[in-house]
């Protein structure tokens, strides 16, 4: 039987494909490596008001709103780098002109190099929000704190993973050489880049000028996404090419619930600090390690001038 399914021809292969991706997706899209479809089955008519036949040959990202063009870039880019992709925000124009939020997933083909399958699915109205998102302008930190909050308690409920990943790209940009627009318009792309990347595609954190926070999915690699990080800082000049440093921190970490908070604050403020390399930036529960320590020590300090003033009035 083994022997019979690894002799499927192509056609049949892709069919068996067709029939498990149509379970849970209303359109298939089979794009190559320059971002253009080759193939495309489901309903492009109530979806888009589109048919197969004027879709073959275009790239993908005509099909995206013009903002989020550059989701459907990394969207790409993501599955280049890592092989997969699954629940990325994205906002389609129908032929209408109507605004279509959908949810993709897609993995490389494999069985032929230099295709990627996408699996297109229109958003449930709880999701719509996170569609809108996908590619705002990041939010304060103060947000991106109450966003990770939210993020590890669904989480926690759901036994799944997902990384708080701190990026610190400042001192790259401060180095670029760019004159102020040009650098604005940089980080921008790299703001746009993070978003794409984030699990929902809900808007990177703004930490500080060059620093900011990124919730990922399990199978979103914080080492990819700051390799292509860096090559977008170095717009294709592969000979000063560098990742870009980051931390990154299991937000599903069994710490005491009440003491989350309390550790994402010393996580942050201590990224901000010092850098992406600060000891405890390796999970919350090193943060909570840390934290009890400084807060035994400041009960000591406490401590030790009213034992002092206690031996002098006996003196």
């Amino acid at each position: 039987m083994a022997a019979e399914k690894s002799d499927l021809s192509l056609s049949q292969q892709r069919d068996r494909f067709v029939a498990f991706a149509f379970a849970a997706s209303d359109i298939l899209f089979e794009v190559n490596l320059d971002g253009n479809l080759t193939y495309a089955t489901g309903g492009l008519q109530s979806l888009l008001q589109q048919d197969e036949g004027a879709l073959l040959g275009s790239p993908l990202s005509a099909l995206a709103l013009e903002e989020d063009s550059i989701v459907i870039e990394e969207l790409l880019s993501r599955i280049a780098l890592t092989g997969r992709v699954r629940d990325v925000a994205v906002r389609l124009a129908g032929a209408s002109g109507a605004q279509v939020q959908v949810m993709v997933c897609g993995m490389k083909c494999p069985y032929e190099d230099g295709i990627v399958h996408l699996a297109v699915r229109r958003a449930p109205l709880s999701n719509a929000g996170a569609a809108v998102g996908a590619a705002d302008s990041p939010v304060s930190k103060e947000q991106f704190k109450e966003q990770v909050a939210h993020y590890a308690e669904a989480a926690r409920e759901a036994q799944e993973t997902k990384n708080l990943t701190l990026y610190d790209f400042s001192d790259m940009t401060d180095d670029s050489g760019m004159d102020e627009p040009d650098k604005a318009s940089m980080v921008g792309r790299l703001e746009k880049c993070l978003g794409a990347w984030s699990s929902g595609g809900t808007p990177a954190g703004k930490l500080d000028d060059g620093k900011y926070g990124v919730v990922l999915d399990a199978d979103a690699n914080a080492d990819a996404l700051g390799s292509r990080l860096g090559t977008i800082i170095a717009d294709g000049d592969m000979s000063n090419w560098s990742p870009v440093a980051h931390a990154s921190l299991d937000i599903s970490d069994p710490v005491e619930v009440d003491r989350f908070e309390d550790a994402l604050d010393f996580a942050i403020d201590g990224f901000l600090e010092e850098g992406p390399g600060r000891k405890e930036l390796l999970s919350f529960a090193k943060c909570v390690e840390a934290l009890e320590r400084q807060e035994e020590m400041d009960r000591a300090a406490q401590r030790r001038p009213r034992r002092e003033g206690f031996k002098e009035g006996w003196g």
